[in-house]
């Protein structure tokens, strides 16, 4: 069976069946084009970093936002449940404010040239905070002055009338081993380098992203949410939602 960048076809293809499951209130809603279209991608690895710069406020060249999400957490073996907001003020890497306010812990963050300081809880917030903020911040989390050296290979598929790009992701021989890449699938709008979803590579774990506007040239999802299959269980669980 065909392998793509380490992951099975077959897999892949469940993916991409998974999606069907949100086709009927699947949206992208951008308020404006794009002000340029980036040119067509020669390589998947420059699809994949015309999909970096363009999802999520970040990048070079940002200017100053502010966020506001509200997020629920499901209970698991890994974390108890909780709900709550996060705000968060950016003018740049270091210089924001963060603030999280949860049923379970409050703190605020500010970043600063000379470093973190925190009011609240002193200590690193647990990480799953800044995975469900990265969910609308950051969907795809990897560098990009890493993205050259990745394995990329990508497949073109559609479900319905959806037509993804799919690039299945992986560290090369090539990555510095700072840069810390698991192996994932990110299934783009064949149109547009805009997430539509992405997966572990068995599918067992995917997130969606729904309700998709431009801000300032980026496209940013106002809802996001991550289903986990549980073993012996009944279907995919949702392990946690962010909405802007």
């Amino acid at each position: 069976m065909q392998r793509i960048a380490g992951v099975h076809a077959a897999s892949l293809w469940r993916v991409l069946w998974l999606a069907t499951a949100i086709a009927a209130y699947s949206r992208w809603m951008p308020a404006q084009a794009p002000a340029t279209e980036p040119a067509a991608a020669a390589t998947a690895n420059e699809l994949l970093l015309q999909a970096v710069q363009a999802n999520g406020l970040n990048g070079a060249g940002m200017k100053p936002w502010h966020i506001r999400v509200s997020f629920d957490v499901a209970a698991s073996f890994l974390q108890d449940a909780d709900t709550g907001t996060i705000e968060e003020w950016w003018t740049g890497p270091t210089h924001y404010k963060r603030s999280i306010a949860s049923k379970n812990f409050v703190q605020t963050e500010y970043g600063t040239e000379s470093g973190v300081r925190r009011v609240g809880v002193r200590n690193d917030a647990p990480p799953i905070y800044s995975t469900v903020l990265n969910g609308v911040i950051r969907p795809i989390n990897i560098p990009e002055d890493a993205v050259a050296s990745l394995s990329v290979n990508k497949a073109e598929r559609n479900v319905g009338d959806l037509h993804f790009s799919c690039l299945a992701t992986e560290a090369s021989k090539t990555t510095p081993s700072k840069v810390k890449v698991a192996p994932w699938i990110y299934c783009l709008d064949s149109a547009h380098p805009l997430l539509r979803m992405s997966s572990s590579p068995n599918g067992s774990g995917r997130m969606f992203l729904n309700h998709i506007v431009l801000f300032e040239g980026k496209y940013v999802a106002k809802q996001v949410e991550y289903l986990l299959d549980v073993p012996g269980g009944h279907g995919p669980n949702r392990i946690w939602s962010v909405q802007v």
